[in-house]
């Protein structure tokens, strides 16, 4: 029992090693004659398995039909890259075929000369490497050509190149895909972060994109894309989950600032749809923590951090330095508050000489009330808000509990 049992493994072994070689015996290299090239192909991609019959007829009956649209320097650039692939003992299925189609896509892109020198040094390149990425690298790169969709991260999130009207593939160690221009779009399908009017070479091994310039705005949030929005002079994200963190932005908010604040940009794509009223994202932290906002409510002044979440426009501060509200009587300071972080929980404002009162942070602009908001970690949580009318409130401080 156990000598037959042992039999059939090795059969089965045996079988699976001829099947899988098949196509090795059949085609060596092709001939650089391009006339028998559909013939010779056609033996190569019907030297498979039963399993792959349908499959092979499909095939043949499209790589017969593209062939001779190709040129003469396409089909022998072609050739060239298919016998790599033969030396590489890259199969049939599932590497030839792709192949053949994002070869096919890519001369239907009606390509220049450079752009056909730097496609198929890049395509070097990927035969080159480990055969286990191969497909799904040729994938990519006919999503790129036909749809110009940069990187599918899974069945719902993908990274796109809008409003991109050329590119280039361009090979030195790695090959790239360099975009003079684009919006980069990262989409989850219910929401998207967006980097307007960039451009940057997009690495497709890495999935990397390294970007140069740029603007993100605030339209998600409801705010005036003119009005509010960073700048971006360099950046490096990985295009995986829709989501980008970016340091050393440029803020520009007309609403309170003649000059653009340098900080830290931040955004995300919901999971969920989000009114405008509702969204938190993009975000903003200055890396400013003494910004002095003149005027941000009649007889205030603000100085310290900012932080920007959605349309929330938040003030910030650090225990070692406190944001502030000055409140001026007659034009002169009357009453300084300062806020700093206390243990979460802590639902109090604290009168202490000089009026100072301890919290994480506040909402701004003021308007008929002043919203304190207390956090441990600062402005990233928020769990308690109180909610204060006047001027002359602050001036009497009456103790005050939970909204």
């Amino acid at each position: 029992m156990r000598r037959i049992s042992l039999f059939c493994i090795i059969s089965a072994l045996l079988l699976m090693h001829v099947e899988s070689g098949a196509q090795s015996r059949t085609v060596k290299k092709f001939s650089p004659n391009t006339d028998s090239t559909v013939v010779e192909m056609t033996a190569f991609l019907t030297a498979v398995s039963k399993s792959y019959n349908k499959d092979a007829d499909t095939l043949v009956q499209f790589f017969s039909e593209h062939w001779p649209e190709w040129s003469s320097a396409q089909q022998v650039s072609f050739l060239q890259l298919a016998n790599q692939m033969l030396q590489k003992r890259l199969k049939p299925f599932p590497h030839f075929k792709a192949f053949i189609h994002t070869y096919n896509s890519f001369v239907g892109s009606m390509p220049n000369k450079t752009q056909e020198k730097g496609f198929c040094q890049s395509m070097s390149v990927l035969i080159g490497r480990s055969s286990n990425q191969f497909e799904d690298m040729m994938v990519r790169y006919e999503k790129i050509i036909t749809e110009k969709e940069i990187n599918s991260f899974t069945s719902t999130v993908h990274w796109y190149a809008r409003n991109s009207m050329n590119y280039q593939f361009v090979c030195d160690s790695l090959p790239k895909i360099f975009f003079p221009y684009l919006d980069l779009v990262g989409t989850n399908g219910k929401d998207s972060v967006v980097i307007h009017q960039t451009s940057g070479n997009y690495d497709p091994i890495n999935q990397k994109f390294y970007g140069k310039d740029g603007v993100v705005d605030w339209i998600r949030a409801g705010l005036a894309p003119n009005e509010i929005y960073v700048e971006i002079k360099q950046y490096a994200i990985t295009l995986k989950a829709p989501n980008i963190s970016i340091e050393n932005v440029l803020y520009y908010d007309f609403r309170y600032f003649e000059k653009p604040q340098l900080g830290r940009l931040e955004d995300k794509a919901s999971n969920t749809p989000l009114t405008e009223e509702g969204a938190t994202y993009p975000r903003f932290a200055s890396y400013d923590r003494d910004i002095l906002i003149h005027g941000l409510y009649e007889d205030v002044d603000y100085r310290g951090g900012v932080f920007v979440r959605g349309n929330r426009f938040l003030g910030q501060g650090t225990p070692d330095h406190m944001a502030r509200l000055v409140f001026y009587r007659e034009g002169k300071p009357d009453r300084t508050f300062h806020l700093v972080p206390v243990e979460k929980g802590a639902h109090r404002i604290i009168p202490l000489c000089g009026f100072t009162v301890y919290c994480g942070g506040f909402h701004l602009p003021f308007r008929h009330t002043v919203a304190l908001q207390c956090s441990q970690e600062g402005l990233v949580a928020d769990p308690w808000q109180g909610r204060f009318a006047t001027y002359a409130f602050f001036q009497h401080l009456p103790s005050v509990g939970d909204v």
